[in-house]
């Protein structure tokens, strides 16, 4: 047998073998108000809730009818919905207003449900949990507007027994979706986990028979937390005599408290304004003050009971309100007025004061309600307006002169001015217009006041103008252009601004223009802009970089060949850089020192040679120059650098360098070796002409004319055979002993020269013939050389 079907028989057996009756429980559980009727509205049972309420006893109540117990004019309506009740076999819901014995009226919300087999009514009184009626309990239990289940103290477990109808209690909780349903410690609100084991211990020592509440969140459908309330009671104990489990009857009070915290919100709202704030009952007794009117007036809360409206206010004020105020209030809703309330100081304030009439469920007023602000700031305020308004007028006088005056003068700068100056109506018509509009158009003032605008123009120009002043009309809004023009077959350049002309209601009226003759500027714009162009032009076309930086070293500009560099597209991608974004970044210390330099010693440094690291690692050798910027005044604004790529000269000069020096072992090898050569080669010829010259000595006596002669061609070939090789010894010198030039005879060195190539004449039997020859400086020895080598090529 289950939970359930205990009870059915009506009782419960706890644990510890003690019994007890779940209808006494609920039935007396505090704030509880229960009553069964018979078929003839005789009451047949109530709980001593029911009692309280009423105010009677039992033996009073018992078998009365309960129009006795219900307000004038109520019963009709409780026999009516209660008729409904017995068509439909329905439980319904209204509200009624009982008439206890004291005669005191009491509202209430009133659920009337059929007794389940037998005739008759179970009336539940108010939003709580209603009580069973010991005729039926269970069938009692399953009209309740909430579910009862059995909760395990120590784990929270919950075992339910009822489920609501629907139709009393809207609950869609997910733990009434059947069978175990669960933890209360998992189901419930973090936050409120805590005070619900503190509440389950203290609930282990509870009596038989006492009911205790537990306010916690539950998980509602919807994804939402609602508030709720556990009535709970012992419901089986351990051997010990502890609490284990206990019955639970769950009702819902989120509404009630959602409805608390609309007080407490509009009591903190009442309390912090500066308003004086109150309450009074109908007799004039002073029920509530906020903290404002408890500091006006100077009393506390523990004296509002003697306070009265004769203590507020002075005694005319009293009257008044009690005359005029109260009742009206009574009779309308409400009542506003000023009056005067009396402060703690005795002082008389002067106030803005609003009544409201307050009213019970049956209509009757209860109490009012006031609401008064301190207006005397306000009257200083109104005070000072008055002054101000009269301060304005008077202003307004004297500006409405200084503008009479005012218009004088700027018609009079108007047509003083250099610019074109004309007032354009809406329409495009001009209104006014200056002198120097008239002498620029070739027409007189009178001419071109009322004539359109646009006839000024060319068409297409007079079109333009027109869709401008339109669209200054639309936008409220100043528009200034620039335009170009052809008057009399000359083009004219004006530079215009177009402003709106509201008058006293913000209205546009007119359109203001001022236009003026720039087409000398613009031609010397266009004769900067052709120079800068050309200047731009010849940078981007020769090999050096060229790019010039503010004081604050960041890029203005370039030509084409530092963009390929910097490895950019366009001047516009540079400027603002500094070499740090650049990719010779490595060396951009040393650049912008060298800038620095240039900038504050304001003299220039000129072709330095320096190093440049690539992205790649590769270094380049630039040869750079810098200069500084000045203004005309000599300000110096920025520097202009300008360098070249000398790597290749640098490499050739190291190429060329080292050249040098293996020249220079190579012509000291060749020293050496023909110091060696011309020494062996000397000698045997030294030998050979001083033997063939001793030969003739002895024996030229001996010989014929013939034999002396060749003897003479022996030792003139030796000695010239000395001279060449004395002179390929000079000549291998000639880099570090070089020889003095001195006057030569060419024709002298031409017949050595020819006499020397005897034999190879007579070989060959080529001719020479030989012209008159100059006088010139020279190495003779050389010179000697380019003549033998140049006549015995020929031969």
């Amino acid at each position: 047998m289950d939970d359930r079907d205990t009870l059915r028989e009506g009782s419960l057996t706890k644990e510890n073998g003690l019994s007890v009756e779940p209808s006494l429980i609920f039935a007396e559980a505090r704030g509880v108000f229960l009553a069964a009727l018979d078929e003839s509205n005789c009451v047949r049972w109530a709980n001593q809730g029911f009692l309280s309420l009423l105010n009677t006893e039992w033996e009073t109540l018992q078998g009365t009818i309960l129009e006795r117990w219900l307000s004038e004019g109520e019963y009709g309506n409780f026999q009516q919905r209660l008729d409904e009740v017995r068509q439909t076999r329905q439980a319904g819901a209204f509200r009624v207003v009982w008439h206890s014995s004291k005669g005191r009226k009491i509202p209430d919300r009133l659920a009337v449900e059929p007794l389940h087999g037998q005739p008759g009514w179970l009336l539940i009184s108010g939003q709580v949990p209603p009580q069973a009626d010991s005729v039926d309990f269970h069938n009692i239990l399953t009209k309740l507007p909430f579910p009862v289940m059995i909760r395990t103290l120590h784990t929270g477990q919950l075992h339910p027994i009822t489920r609501p109808p629907e139709v009393h209690s809207g609950l869609q909780l997910p733990l009434l979706e059947g069978g175990e349903s669960g933890s209360l410690y998992t189901l419930c609100h973090p936050e409120d986990r805590e005070r619900l084991q503190a509440y389950d211990r203290a609930m282990t020592n509870a009596a038989d028979g006492e009911v205790r509440t537990f306010e916690c969140r539950l998980p509602h459908t919807g994804g939402e937390w609602r508030w709720f309330l556990l009535h709970e009671t012992a419901f089986s104990r351990a051997p010990g005599g502890e609490v284990t489990r206990v019955l639970s009857a769950l009702q819902s009070i989120h509404e009630r408290h959602r409805e608390e915290e609309q007080q407490l919100r509009l009591i903190d709202i009442i309390e912090s304004t500066p308003d004086v704030i109150g309450t009074l009952a109908t007799s004039g007794e002073v029920v509530f003050l906020n903290w404002a009117a408890r500091e006006f007036f100077g009393v506390g809360m523990g004296s509002l009971n003697h306070l009265s409206l004769e203590n507020l206010a002075p005694r005319q004020e009293v009257e008044r309100i009690q005359q005029e105020g109260i009742p009206t209030a009574l009779r309308e809703g409400f009542w506003s007025g000023q009056t005067v309330l009396l402060s703690a100081g005795g002082e008389e304030v002067p106030v803005s004061l609003v009544m409201l009439a307050h009213s019970s469920d049956s209509g009757t007023v209860n109490h009012l309600s006031f609401h008064a602000r301190d207006i005397r700031e306000a009257h200083r305020l109104a005070e000072e307006l008055r002054r101000a308004r009269d301060d304005l007028e008077k202003r307004v006088a004297e500006r409405t002169v200084e503008l009479r005056r005012s218009e004088t003068l700027y018609r009079t700068l108007a047509e003083a001015a250099p610019d074109i100056v004309m007032v354009i109506s809406t329409e495009g018509e001009i209104e006014y217009a200056n002198q120097r509009a008239a002498f620029f158009f070739g027409k007189s003032v009178d001419e071109l006041n009322g004539q359109p605008v646009i006839r000024l123009f060319p068409e297409e120009a007079g079109q333009r103008l027109w869709k401008r002043i339109r669209q200054v009309l639309r936008s409220g809004q100043a528009l200034a252009f620039e335009s170009k023009n052809i008057f009399h077959g000359v083009p004219f350049w004006l530079d215009t601004i177009l402003v709106p002309v509201r008058d006293e209601d913000d209205r546009l009226t007119h359109v203001l223009g001022v236009s003026r003759d720039v087409s000398r500027r613009k031609q010397i714009e266009e004769d900067l802009y052709r120079s800068r162009h050309m200047l731009q032009l010849i940078l981007d076309h020769i090999p050096q970089r060229v790019f010039w930086k503010d004081t604050r070293l960041r890029y203005l500009g370039a030509n084409r060949a530092f963009l390929e560099d910097a490895g950019l597209g366009s001047v516009e991608e540079l400027i603002g850089k500094l070499d740090t974004d650049l990719p010779w970044k490595a060396n951009a210390a040393q650049y912008q020192a060298d800038d620095r330099a240039v900038l504050e010693s304001g003299e220039e440094k000129l072709g330095y040679e320096e190093p440049q690291t690539g992205p790649d690692g590769r270094t380049l050798w630039l040869q750079t120059s810098k200069i500084p910027l000045r203004e005309r005044d000599g300000h110096i604004f920025g520097v202009l650098g300008t360098y070249e790529d000398i790597t290749e000269i640098k490499h050739a000069a190291q190429s060329l360098a080292a050249l040098n020096a293996e020249l220079a072992r190579s012509n000291a090898e060749l020293d050496q070796f023909a110091s060696v050569v011309s020494h062996d080669l000397q000698e045997p010829l030294r030998m050979i002409a001083s033997f063939t010259q001793l030969l003739e000595r002895r024996y030229g006596s001996q010989m014929d004319e013939r034999g002396r002669k060749y003897i003479g061609y022996i030792v003139q070939g030796a000695q010239r055979m000395q001279q060449m090789i004395h002179d390929l010894l000079a000549y291998s010198r000639v880099s570090t002993h070089a020889r003095p030039w001195v006057e030569v005879d060419c024709n002298r060195l031409v017949e050595q020269v020819i006499f020397n190539l005897q034999a190879t004449l007579q070989e060959s039997g080529g001719e020479i013939e030989v012209s008159p020859l100059p006088v010139v400086k020279a190495d003779e020895p050389q010179l000697f050389q380019v003549f033998q080598n140049l006549i015995g090529n020929a031969l």
